[in-house]
């Protein structure tokens, strides 16, 4: 069977999104699939070890069309035409699929106007609800995304109604999803986020920290890192603020933010205002450099804000932190909870509170044995449910669900429209 790895992001950056379309990829061959990525840009070459590699070059503003056709009730039959993207069009059929699988919003809704037409059931893996995100893009968009955020609320809304499977990656967010939307039970899946670092590390630890030090010139500082997208809700603010105060009481601490974001400038001025120059911002870098930075910091951190998207799912970058054996503080929120024993294989900080998660670091950095004692303990804490290969079982079990409905002319999976060649 052939899957569509249906991914229109750039791929070459450490975000959660792209974390998540390697991780669900990368094991299906050895489960008997053949998966094709479909995006827009030249991905990775380590795609290439687990995947065939199609690239079709994306028009700008296509994706925004399609939203606004996709967010119509009953677009009009002229429309149709002049709103599908013939080059994808004909990449999908070319690429004889079973299934296509749509990572992210805008995946999905580049597909809605040949949704018919393609005649193969699609899923979709929304990778963060916008319904309940909408005031954080409020706060950091641009003015154009902001007149365009009605719309694609809606269009979020009309996918639910459409598609044949939706990803979860919790049962929170399962519940969520039936809740806000209105989607069928029966087709939404649950596939929990997951890493695919390996646990812990034997390897020589003293040659990652010296490539740790040449590259961001951190000489005999501890180091505390962060890996994430600079946005409202994942705390970078509430970081930048909790470093200022640790570097008050002792200046041999540096800060990297790997990453990017709306909130770039924001943390830009905070550093230059307070004049905090051990904070290093190398902006989005590849994920297996941004794992190796990881695990040679002395303490990582996961700010996460407390807010509904942020209770109802563990962030990817705390799984990556925790299975790197890097001594981690992250904010208490419930899913934190189940995968971090305070002392034990991490450290818990009040959400919303820089000054506790100050104590949370400086308690790490205060204490090397602690430090070791939570590396040592980190393979034995890991839950293994969060390994991608594990995982890949139930993206499996799910592409085969759906196909299986589909194959019985289920007439609740029909598209809603007829689009015309």
């Amino acid at each position: 069977m052939r899957v569509g790895v249906f991914a229109w992001m750039d791929l070459n950056v450490t975000e959660g999104s792209v974390v998540r379309v390697i991780g669900t990829t990368q094991y299906m061959r050895s489960l008997g699939w053949e998966p094709v990525l479909l995006t827009a840009t030249q991905p990775p070459s380590l795609f290439e070890e687990f995947c065939e590699v199609v690239v079709v070059p994306y028009p700008r503003f296509y994706a925004h069309k399609a939203c606004i056709l996709t967010a119509l009730i009953q677009p009009l039959g002229w429309a149709q035409k002049s709103f599908r993207y013939e080059a994808l069009a004909s990449a999908l059929k070319r690429a004889k699929l079973d299934l296509v699988h749509c990572h992210h919003l805008y995946s999905a809704i580049s597909l809605f106007p040949m949704r018919s037409e393609l005649r193969m059931p699609i899923i979709y893996d929304q990778h963060g609800i916008l319904a309940i995100q909408k005031d954080d893009r409020l706060r950091t968009d641009s003015l154009p995304y902001k007149l365009l955020l009605p719309i694609e609320l809606r269009a979020e809304r009309r996918l639910y109604v459409t598609y044949d499977g939706f990803c979860a990656n919790s049962e929170r967010v399962k519940r969520l999803i039936i809740k806000l939307f209105g989607a069928d039970e029966k087709k939404v899946f649950v596939i929990p986020d997951g890493t695919s670092v390996g646990i812990g590390y034997d390897g020589d630890m003293r040659r990652l920290r010296a490539n740790l030090d040449r590259r961001f010139q951190t000489d005999d500082d501890k180091v505390i890192a962060f890996v994430g997208t600079f946005k409202p809700l994942g705390g970078v603010m509430d970081l930048v603020q909790a470093y200022h105060l640790v570097y008050k009481k002792r200046q041999d601490v540096s800060l990297i933010l790997i990453g990017s974001g709306g909130l770039w400038s924001e943390v830009n001025r905070y550093l230059i205002n307070n004049s905090l120059h051990k904070v290093r911002l190398p902006g989005r870098l590849p994920y297996d450099q941004s794992i190796q930075y990881l695990r040679a910091a002395d303490v990582a951190v996961v700010p996460e804000k407390q807010h509904i998207h942020n209770q109802i799912k563990p962030p990817i970058k705390l799984l990556d932190c925790l299975a790197c054996g890097t001594p981690t503080v992250a904010t208490d929120l419930p899913d934190a909870r189940e995968f971090i024993v305070d002392g034990r294989n991490g450290i818990l900080a009040r959400p919303d509170s820089p000054a506790d998660l100050a104590a949370g670091i400086e308690r790490l950095l205060a204490s090397e044995s602690l430090r070791r004692e939570i590396r040592a303990r980190a393979p034995g804490m890991f839950p293994t449910r969060h390994l991608w290969q594990n995982i890949s079982v139930d993206v499996i079990n799910m592409y085969e669900a759906v196909i299986a409905k589909a194959s019985g002319l289920d007439p609740g999976l029909e598209c809603s429209i007829d689009l015309t060649r």
